[in-house]
């Protein structure tokens, strides 16, 4: 199948990029605290995943939403996002606004939960997050997930109605992505502390774990755990070659993980090492975050990498933004994050020449 990509309407996208950038500019120096509100970074995070002409997956979702119009019948994706396109009008971009609108919204109520500072929100989310959000119809579930246990883990208050709450949405976001489950399961590792001796024993055990990876997954796969078409899907991508990896392909590998590098770097050096003390909210998901780019680099340049790593790394983004922003919001800047953040401006805008240049 051929799809029509287009470099001239993913200018749209990159546009949109650029006002939150733009509008957050200050953010980058920013050594004071200053009110601010979400208005425009959910205006902004709707259009661009709305419209998301700079992401491959938009045009494939489109194909798979014609198919299902013309034939009444669910084809690769959950029964949720099926019964939306039977009830909403018959647009693609009505269903696109109703799931990753939905998530934006979401994702801004999970940004309060937290107490992040919107202005820092502004300038992160562009950066680490926006294009991955874009990507996949999962967003909505992973923002249900994040929200409910925001919600759970915070604990401020003793409001039973809030607790059943916020588990009702952990369970209902099990069943808007294949990956949810798992990812899930993955996110009680996040509940093990996470000091100097854990971190070390880590580092020791990671070319020793690379080893076992594969196998340990392909078992896993077969065991029942996810469905057939999912089982199907992944194990295609498992036994699959390695491509081979272009110029092009390696500059944006290292332009997309040496930021992460040094946010880890400046993360672990501040939470482990320094022992600050921080909400458990935000631990929880620094230590989840740790646990997704742990496993993403074990299975990093092997056969497996295309199916686990993007799809983890696509999960840290959402989770990563958290108590990078929390850091961000009570230090002053320093040139390593200074570093940090311009390796993610360009990251992003290598991603966005890359697009339109290619598919003009």
């Amino acid at each position: 199948m051929v799809f029509d990509y287009s470099g001239k309407l993913a200018i749209i996208n990159l546009f949109l990029w650029l006002i939150l950038v733009y509008v957050y500019r200050s953010e980058y120096f920013r050594t004071t605290n200053r009110p601010g509100k979400y208005g425009l970074i959910g205006f902004i995070a709707i259009l661009f995943s709305t419209f998301a002409f700079s992401e491959a997956d938009t045009y494939h979702y489109e194909y798979i939403y014609d198919k299902m119009v013309l034939y009444n019948v669910r084809i690769h994706i959950e029964e949720f996002y099926f019964w939306l396109v039977q009830v909403l009008p018959q647009n693609y971009y009505i269903w696109r606004l109703a799931i990753w609108g939905s998530a934006a919204l979401i994702y801004i109520k999970v940004c309060k939960v937290n107490k992040l500072d919107s202005r820092i929100v502004g300038l992160i989310f562009p950066l680490i997050l926006i294009q991955q959000f874009a990507v996949t119809r999962g967003c909505l579930g992973i923002t249900l997930f994040l929200l409910g246990a925001s919600v759970f883990i915070k604990r401020e208050k003793q409001n039973k109605a809030l607790y059943i709450w916020s588990v009702f949405a952990i369970v209902a976001s099990l069943f808007l992505h294949k990956s949810l489950p798992l990812f899930i399961a993955i996110a009680a590792l996040a509940f093990i502390p996470l000091n100097k001796k854990t971190f070390i024993l880590l580092l020791i055990l990671f070319p020793i774990l690379r080893g076992f990876v594969l196998p340990f997954v392909l078992d896993f796969i077969g065991s029942g755990f996810f469905d057939k078409e999912t089982a199907s899907f992944a194990t295609s991508y498992l036994e699959s070659e390695k491509s081979e990896m272009n110029f092009n392909g390696m500059l944006r590998m290292i332009l997309e993980y040496a930021p992460r590098f040094i946010i880890f770097y400046v993360l672990i050096k501040c939470f482990i090492y320094r022992k600050v003390l921080i909400p458990r909210n935000i631990r929880f998901f620094f230590n989840y975050s740790f646990v997704l780019f742990y496993i993403a680099l074990l299975f990093l340049g092997q056969a497996t990498s295309s199916f686990v790593t993007n799809r983890t790394i696509h999960m840290m983004c959402f989770t990563l933004l958290i108590p990078t922003v929390y850091y961000l919001q009570n230090t002053k800047r320093s040139r390593t994050e200074k570093n940090a953040l311009l390796l993610f401006m360009c990251s992003d805008l290598f991603a966005f020449a890359y697009q339109i240049i290619t598919c003009w």
